[in-house]
């Protein structure tokens, strides 16, 4: 959970991203701190245990023991999943397992063979005096190549095909570029690229409705290549969303309230206080919303 005392005066990509997709639902969920998740999903818990398995292979440890890393972050936080989702495919430790498995051996293996790991989950800082806004960003891995060169990583776990879903998600990727501004502000370090490190893992429904025995690993590297252009482009959004919030009247936008195909969790919320400017109500708001089952749920990126 956030520190009470945090300055709130931050960014990230996370949260510029949200602005973007909806000023109202930034205000919502990061001003207000509100949340309708009562539990921790499958999904999230899958992506946190994996990376911290991550995180301990490209530290130097064997596969096993990075394994067990991220085993033990799994076991010790199901009981933050709601009952009714623990026999949830992700939370089977086996598959786990195999899963990590496959990655260390396939695309784990290409990115040491690549280049030398400086840095596993390294946290950075930037603060803008023109905003009075730090940017904030976690980078999973910060590696230089064998040439010299520096990029940025970051890793993810996805139930999507990579060919499909991934190549169009690199055409307007924001994250890498982010990452490479914060870098090279903070560090002084030229980042000439930068790359997703993906695991995609599933099982399907059989016509019976059971779940397929047969699991479907993969995993890929997906590199990018960095210019000026693209940290011009990180800063322009960062500095942009900041200038934004401070005068935002955080109105609704509408084409956004179906967002990754199921509708936002603020809908009843938003749709209560349509027409009231939002900044007056927030404790009103908030009131409203822990009487109708939301929760209170401070985050930082820099908590584990």
């Amino acid at each position: 959970m956030e520190n009470k005392d945090r300055n709130e005066k931050w960014l990230d990509n996370s949260k510029v991203s949200a602005f973007e997709t909806c000023p109202r639902l930034y205000f919502l969920r990061y001003c207000l701190h509100l949340s309708a998740e009562k539990s921790l999903s499958p999904a999230l818990l899958f992506g946190k245990a994996f990376h911290s398995a991550c995180e301990h292979f490209f530290k130097g440890l064997d596969e096993d023991t990075a394994i067990e890393t991220g085993l033990e972050v799994l076991v010790n936080s199901v009981d933050r999943v709601d009952e009714f989702s623990r026999d949830d495919w992700r939370l089977d430790e086996e598959s786990f397992a195999r899963s990590c498995l496959y990655f260390f051996s396939h695309t784990g293996r290409e990115i040491k063979s690549l280049a030398e790991v400086l840095e596993t989950e390294m946290k950075i800082e930037l603060k803008d005096p023109e905003t009075d806004y730090s940017y904030l960003g976690r980078i999973d891995l910060f590696m230089k190549s064998k040439t010299g060169l520096f990029s940025v990583i970051d890793i993810k776990t996805t139930s999507m095909s990579i060919t499909q879903g991934w190549t169009q998600k690199l055409l307007v990727d924001t994250q890498i570029q982010g990452y490479a501004y914060l870098v090279e502000r903070s560090k002084d370090l030229p980042v000439f690229s930068g790359a997703y490190a993906i695991l995609s893992a599933r099982r399907s429904r059989l016509k019976s409705g059971a779940l397929s025995p047969n699991m479907t690993i993969d995993s890929s590297f997906l590199p990018l290549a960095l210019s000026s252009d693209h940290l011009r482009r990180a800063e322009w959004r960062f500095k942009k969303t900041a200038q934004a919030i401070e005068t935002s009247s955080f109105p609704c936008n509408f084409s956004s309230c179906l967002h990754y195909s199921k509708v936002c969790q603020f809908h009843p919320l938003c749709e209560r206080y349509w027409a009231e400017d939002v900044r007056e109500k927030e404790e009103e708001i908030k009131e409203v919303a822990l009487s109708s089952g939301y929760s209170i749920e401070k985050w930082h990126p820099f908590d584990d």
